[in-house]
């Protein structure tokens, strides 16, 4: 029993995926208490309070949270069930969140290990997804983007593992991963592009890519219709609403999707990552393998689809990064072990401290 206890011990200590389950344990406390100093709930995360509140039969000032009820119904709803125990929305939310925080290891993971079959490859890849400043700050514990993100990388998952295996349970879990992604948040239904632009790859007749595209589009529409229905029907609210308000929440004069600020956003979410990144796309010119290669324009323009909302700021392009990382993690795995060390504590030492060279870097545009 001893020795089968201690052959347990350490395989867990030669499973890449302990060092990110620690490293995102230790992330906790600092996003609180370092990277994000005297930390208060605001902006969108105040409306996320709120919502729980109005769910627990709470009458609000400021009425119906419309737009959180729409957009993320079902981590309301988790978060409102947990604060009938719990008695505190803010304690709740949070724990749903850190749920959701953890799975997205073994999802991004295994993404990254089915393109590369390399397991150091997809621990790097990982690395620099959860140490990124974007995802572990602390406002993510209090809205609903983890969970998004969560389903996103998931339907990638299941959409690669349908290419690579064609076998048909993949292509429906992908989709059904889109359709409960999308009541946690909007993103979390991107991975249905993914596994559009997959189908379009496969070697099947372009009459039979129609049809799975289209069964696939109607699978997932169906259910998001009749919720959106019923909800207009109730509220008389619908998303293009909040898509308007979004259009005009700034004036003309301030310039929300200019080429610049897209410098800026790409710049700041990817900081110290984009030298490994170009690395690493040399690296994939110089052992180019064609099924690789498709597998990484596929998943592609899922990541690209913070283009369609109508201002650029880095909690929507965030959703480039995990693809990203996924190409900066093969360079990393290609270079000397102790450049390599050097290389990733630099990233984590300047996403930790983001918001401060934020404030020092102060660009003009």
């Amino acid at each position: 029993m001893g020795e089968t206890n201690q052959s347990l011990v350490q395989k867990i200590f030669k499973d890449y995926r302990f060092y990110l389950v620690l490293l995102l344990l230790i992330q906790i406390p600092l996003a609180f208490f370092y990277v994000t100093p005297g930390f208060q709930i605001s902006g969108d995360a105040t409306g996320y309070i709120e919502a729980i509140r109005f769910l627990g039969g709470e009458a609000l000032e400021s009425g119906v949270p419309h737009v959180r009820l729409l957009t993320v119904p079902l981590l309301l709803y988790l978060s409102h069930l947990l604060n009938t125990v719990l008695d505190d929305p803010y304690v709740s939310i949070m724990i749903v969140n850190l749920f959701f925080y953890f799975l997205i290891i073994p999802v991004f993971f295994r993404l990254v290990f089915e393109i590369y079959k390399d397991k150091l490859v997809a621990f790097f890849a990982t690395l620099l997804l959860v140490s990124n400043y974007y995802f572990f700050n602390a406002d993510n514990f209090f809205i609903g983007d983890l969970a998004g993100r969560f389903f996103f990388l998931l339907t990638n998952l299941l959409a690669l593992l349908w290419f690579v295996r064609k076998e048909g349970k993949y292509f429906y879990l992908a989709v059904l991963s889109s359709v409960v992604g999308v009541f946690f948040k909007e993103f979390g239904a991107l991975g249905l592009i993914s596994l559009g632009c997959f189908i379009l790859l496969s070697e099947t007749v372009w009459r039979e890519k129609m049809k799975q595209i289209f069964k696939a589009a109607i699978l997932f529409l169906l259910p998001l219709i009749i919720f959106h229905v019923i909800f207009y029907l109730k509220f008389n609210y619908v998303y293009f609403d909040w898509y308007d308000t979004n259009i005009h929440l700034y004036p003309e004069e301030e310039n929300q999707y200019g080429f610049d600020l897209f410098i800026k956003v790409m710049g700041w979410i990817f900081l110290a990552g984009w030298p490994l990144f170009f690395y690493g796309l040399w690296q994939e010119k110089k052992t180019f393998v064609k099924e690789r290669a498709k597998v990484l324009v596929a998943l592609l323009p899922a990541s690209l689809a913070f283009f369609a909302w109508p201002m650029f700021m880095q909690r929507t392009a965030f959703i480039i990064v995990p693809w990203l990382s996924t190409i900066a993690a093969l360079g990393l795995s290609r270079m000397n072990k102790f450049l390599a060390g050097i290389c990733l504590l630099i990233y984590i030492a300047v996403n930790y401290n983001l918001e401060r060279l934020l404030l020092l870097i102060n660009l003009p545009f």
